[in-house]
C-alpha cells in the first residue's frame, strides 16, 4: 500500500511543479479539491478500521496524524474497541 501512496505524492509533486509553471486552472482547482475529499475520506477509514481491529490506540492514531489522542477520540468517537480510561480499576 506504502507503493501506492508513494506513487499519488509524485503526482502531487508533479502537479504543483506544472502549477507554478502556469499550467492550472479553475478546472484543476476543483479536481484538486475533490481530490483533498476523497484522501480525507481514506485517512479516515484507515483510522477507524486501526481503531476498530485494536492495532492501534487513539493516541497512535493521534501521533500518526499529528493531532493529540483527545482530537483523534473526538475525530472517531466510539471507532475503538478498547474501554474509555485505560486500565480496569484496581488493576494499578
Amino acid at each position: 500500500m506504502l507503493e501506492s501512496v508513494d506513487a499519488c505524492a509524485r503526482f502531487l509533486r508533479a502537479f504543483r511543479r506544472r502549477t507554478r509553471d502556469g499550467d492550472a486552472g479553475l478546472a484543476e482547482l476543483a479536481a484538486v479539491a475533490a481530490l483533498r475529499d476523497d484522501l480525507d475520506s481514506a485517512v479516515d477509514e484507515i483510522a477507524r478500521h486501526l481503531l476498530a481491529a485494536d492495532d492501534c490506540s487513539y493516541r497512535e492514531i493521534g501521533v500518526a496524524l499529528g493531532i493529540s489522542p483527545q482530537a483523534a477520540a473526538k475525530r472517531y468517537p466510539g471507532a475503538s474497541g478498547r474501554p474509555a480510561g485505560g486500565q480496569r480499576a484496581g488493576l494499578r
